[in-house]
């Protein structure tokens, strides 16, 4: 049986709350919804960081979506650019195509720490819950993802 795949190009991530950041990487396109599924919030291109645990988000992306932001789990969150407090949800998330005309893959109860920041930052998709269910593989020299189901 083939495993379904998907391939994307490497674009400038989306900064929420502000621009495009311009640096050429692996990032999917991804629809967030909210708690009761009646809402998303659509992210053309979120970050693919292997070296994160959980996906992480600005709550300008949670709250318009119905996440009462402080609802969830206190965690303090650590990494290369930052350090600080977060409140753990679990989302379904859509991955869309690489032309954003369909659902690649729907995922369910993905863990997501929502961030309170006024500062414009990317969204990014960790290892925990979403990223360990694919193979993927990051092809720098040409520029793409490869995204296949497992």
């Amino acid at each position: 049986m083939s495993r379904r795949r998907e391939i994307y190009p490497f674009m400038g991530a989306q900064l929420i709350g502000g621009r495009e950041r311009p640096v050429l990487q692996p990032v999917l396109p991804i629809v967030i919804w909210g708690p009761d599924g009646s809402q998303g919030m659509r992210i053309e291109a979120a970050i693919v960081d292997t070296s994160a645990d959980y996906c992480m988000c600005p709550s300008k992306v949670t709250r318009p979506i119905g996440y009462k932001i402080r609802t969830g789990k206190a965690i303090t969150f650590g990494g290369a650019a930052a350090i600080g407090k977060a409140w753990r949800h679990f989302a379904n998330i859509d991955i869309l195509t690489h032309d954003y005309r369909a659902i690649f893959r729907r995922l369910s109860n993905v863990p997501l720490d929502s961030v309170q920041n006024r500062r414009p930052f990317p969204m990014l998709l960790g290892r925990i819950g979403f990223l360990d269910r694919f193979l993927i593989k990051i092809d720098f020299p040409n520029k793409i993802l490869t995204l296949e189901v497992l």
